[in-house]
């Protein structure tokens, strides 16, 4: 039976040769690109973009006999992988067409490169640059998976794009399509998971600027942060201590294009589902305050479950104050989701067991994500950022926006640097992962409201001064002049 397929194998291959003999073939550029790299060929002389994934991939590479055949080799085995990606290109024209038809600016496009769309920060923070680039050039939208802030996009009117990067077929040339058919002309890579986009970026000379809402440590692929570095007009770190990361990780970066600069305020996009509004209020109010409605202190916290997360320190916490005893009713709430069937089947379970064992059930509550925090927000008298390693979450200064007192980890997180600017709220961060001094400080504010009130004011106020996205948005479109115009 095999010897029979690679007979028709070869006999197809020979008909298809014959039928598409006058068409042009440059066989050069095909067994330059198809054939297999020599086995001593050194890799340190190889550029440092090698690290993405060569398109080519999954076509079948010549050798042997077939380097002098390379025509009847492509019509053996590739050509009708390129009709299969000829044929899902023509349809993503159409697509392209239909929701570029109605542009009126003609100077060119800013391509904004997501890695999912989760209701998650970084995420956030591309929906929200989408919202603000619109308004003086055009858009385009690429995520490198689906998610629900796809129909957020859509309500907005900004094109946007899954490009499957596993496919290693179609990946380039559709993302080839929308780079010729959208005129790109600058583009946001916005967080180190979107990096694999920018090798296709850096051939076609596209200016990009690259948002980094990571920390060194915990990225395994060591090429990433000198790639970025490289290819990047610009790279913006949300805080100081991020861009020192960096730089302890990779000594050999360079700083002359880097800025340290965060993101301002950004409300997550809200559900429109009144029905769905309503049901979550009613369950954080349930959850919060409990069955018999006390006055009840709550400790929120927010964010995807798992352990750079530090929700096992959150509950921690909850102990201590439960140990060291505190006359006034209080409860811990985390709010988020497990982000992998990993997570969900090892550290939920883990953080579960640890709720129980340590007999929390009446002072912790783990309840799943919701669309609309506001009501979270408003409902909670304390913030708790218990996380291990966390660039600068959105949700940190959605708290500070609500006058929420937020305690942290010092060397933690990047809000940690911006709150010890002022005496004024220096006071609720804590040292590194010190549970001890956390649970403490949350003791104070949660028995003293005119402490709590104070402190939380001036967390607020440093909040709108200090974290602008007007701001933000303007230095990203600079940087894009500055080159365009040169």
């Amino acid at each position: 039976m095999e010897i029979t397929n690679k007979v028709f194998i070869a006999c197809r291959g020979a008909f298809l040769w014959l039928i598409n003999f006058n068409q042009p073939f440059n066989a050069g550029a095909y067994i330059r690109d198809y054939s297999y790299a020599p086995e001593n060929q050194s890799t340190e002389a190889e550029p440092k973009d090698t690290i993405v994934l060569s398109p080519n991939k999954c076509y079948t590479r010549i050798s042997g006999f077939w380097l002098s055949a390379p025509k009847i080799h492509y019509y053996t085995f590739n050509w009708r992988k390129d009709m299969r990606v000829q044929q899902e290109v023509g349809k993503w024209k159409s697509l392209l067409n239909e929701s570029m038809g109605n542009w009126t600016r003609d100077h060119g496009t800013v391509l904004i490169i997501l890695h999912e769309l989760s209701r998650s920060g970084a995420p956030i923070l591309g929906i929200e640059l989408s919202k603000r680039f619109k308004q003086s050039m055009n858009v385009i939208v690429i995520s490198l998976k689906e998610g629900p802030l796809e129909e957020v996009l859509k309500d907005l009117g900004v094109p946007v794009y899954i490009i499957d990067w596993d496919n290693e077929l179609l990946r380039t040339p559709l993302l080839e399509l929308i780079l010729d058919a959208g005129k790109v002309n600058c583009a946001v890579v916005n967080s180190i998971c979107s990096y694999p986009v920018i090798s296709v970026l850096k051939k076609r000379n596209i200016p990009i600027v690259s948002l980094v809402h990571e920390f060194a440590s915990y990225i395994r692929e060591r090429d990433i942060f000198p790639l970025i570095h490289e290819a990047s007009i610009a790279v913006y770190y949300p805080a100081e201590l991020v861009a020192e990361d960096a730089y302890r990780v990779h000594p050999e970066l360079s700083k002359l294009n880097v800025k340290i600069m965060p993101q301002g305020l950004i409300k997550a996009p809200a559900s429109i589902n009144d029905e769905l509004i309503a049901a979550e209020k009613l369950k954080i109010q349930e959850v919060f305050q409990g069955s018999e409605k006390r006055d009840i202190c709550v400790i929120l916290g927010v964010g995807s479950i798992e352990p750079r997360k530090g929700v096992d320190l959150f509950i921690s916490a909850a102990q201590s104050m439960v140990r060291a005893g505190c006359p006034r009713p209080f409860r811990f709430v985390w709010i988020g989701s497990a982000i992998s069937h990993f997570h969900r089947m090892d550290y939920q379970v883990h953080l579960c067991e640890q709720i129980r064992r340590a007999g929390l059930s009446e002072y912790v509550y783990i309840m799943d994500s919701v669309q609309n925090l506001q009501a979270a927000f408003k409902e909670a008298d304390v913030f708790f950022l218990s996380s291990r390693l966390d660039p600068l979450p959105l949700v940190s200064l959605e708290a500070m926006e609500h006058a929420l007192p937020l305690v942290c980890f010092d060397r933690a997180s990047g809000i940690a640097d911006y709150l010890k600017e002022s005496t004024k709220t220096c006071s609720t961060v804590v040292p590194y992962l010190d549970i001890e001094s956390a649970a403490k400080k949350i003791h104070e504010l949660v028995t003293n409201p005119e402490d709590r009130r104070r402190i939380g004011l001036a967390q607020q106020e440093l909040a709108r001064n200090r974290f602008d996205m007007d701001d933000f948005t303007a230095k990203i479109l600079s940087e894009f002049r500055t080159v365009l115009e040169n």
